[in-house]
């Protein structure tokens, strides 16, 4: 797996991998780690699951960690884990569970993942004990419509659950901003003991220019944040540190997913593609954007979502206030929100 993923570092890579861990701060907050176990209990995607170069089966810690290691050498890092994006079991959720128990160099904080109908008694008892956020998936029913509502995927009783346990949770918008913003709100109002973390900047992957007015709605309501997972845009950074601020921006990479080199293409209607070096099964739609494209010269989406983040900052204009600013994003703001009780 590591080696169809990462292949070997060309000197490109090497000098943006010193360039980044001589940037950031000595300790890294990744809050959206995706990790689960080979011994899983899921069913193949697909036969084409087989192969990991396909799409990703399993992705377990001790994949993660030799990439890390390559990747941040002189960094310490600490990371919410996620399970399985695709399918949900609690299989993951002890898995993540018990990484958080093992006395590691990697200190990992589980978020608890669920997808479906839920027992509300067995959430509010896993959240108490063991798990510091959710996160939420759509059943295959709800991704196939256009129409999936954020309470069909997080339920007002489980909703409820977190509100009085003041927890976070990682909302990935069952479309995007610009179409689920005014349910977001009026849950922000009503369950303001939440702080809902929205997924891959509202998954807005590619610069609009109606971003900023959704910016500026969220803004008025405290408790939404937006973490990085898989935007390597550094307009969309720039734009939300000067309409949030650097307070609500959390680091976040997606991986195993941000191992990927890639890029996203705007298509049009707020609609993205990721094109990428590797044939996974949920980028396949990509493939005929590949013809303009030099797919050799693509870069890890791990480090460009972090040198995203570094020109954001100049873009924004905020280079004074430089060394703040990647505190609260890359370590601050999450231990904040993801550790305390």
């Amino acid at each position: 797996m590591f080696k169809l993923l990462i292949g070997r570092f060309s000197q490109s890579d090497l000098y943006a991998i010193k360039k980044i861990n001589f940037w950031l701060p000595p300790v890294i907050f990744d809050s959206h780690f995706h990790c689960w176990s080979v011994n899983n209990c899921h069913s193949l995607i697909n036969e084409q699951a087989r192969v990991p170069a396909l799409t990703f089966n399993s992705f377990p810690w001790e994949e993660h960690e030799p990439i890390l290691s390559l990747l941040f050498p002189k960094i310490r890092v600490k990371l919410a884990t996620i399970g399985f994006p695709y399918t949900v079991g609690d299989c993951d959720n002890q898995y993540n569970a018990g990484l958080s128990q093992d006395k590691r160099s990697w200190p990992v904080v589980p978020i608890l993942t669920l997808s479906g109908k839920v027992n509300k008694v067995k959430a509010q008892q896993n959240l108490k004990k063991d798990f510091f956020g959710l996160k939420m998936y759509p059943t295959l029913e709800q991704k196939a419509k256009q129409t999936t509502k954020i309470i069909e995927v997080f339920p007002k009783n489980i909703l409820a659950v977190v509100n009085q346990l003041a927890l976070p949770i990682i909302l990935h918008l069952p479309k995007d901003i610009f179409t689920n913003l005014d349910e977001l709100l009026a849950l922000a109002r009503e369950y303001e003991r939440i702080n809902f973390i929205v997924a891959h900047m509202g998954n807005v992957y590619c610069q609009y220019q109606d971003y900023k007015l959704a910016l500026k709605a969220i803004a008025r309501q405290p408790n939404i944040l937006l973490d990085t997972a898989m935007v390597a845009d550094s307009n969309i950074i720039a734009q939300a540190l000067i309409v949030l601020g650097d307070k609500r921006i959390l680091f976040g990479s997606d991986a195993p997913f941000a191992y990927i080199r890639g890029q996203h293409i705007d298509i049009g209607n707020h609609e993205t593609r990721l094109v990428c070096n590797l044939p996974v099964l949920w980028a396949k739609e990509g493939k005929q954007y590949r013809a303009n494209l030099d797919t050799k010269a693509f870069k890890l989406m791990y480090i460009k979502i972090i040198l995203s983040i570094k020109d954001g900052i100049k873009l924004a204009n905020l280079s004074t206030k430089e060394i703040e600013i990647k505190e609260n994003i890359f370590f601050c703001n999450s231990e904040s929100i993801f550790t305390r009780r």
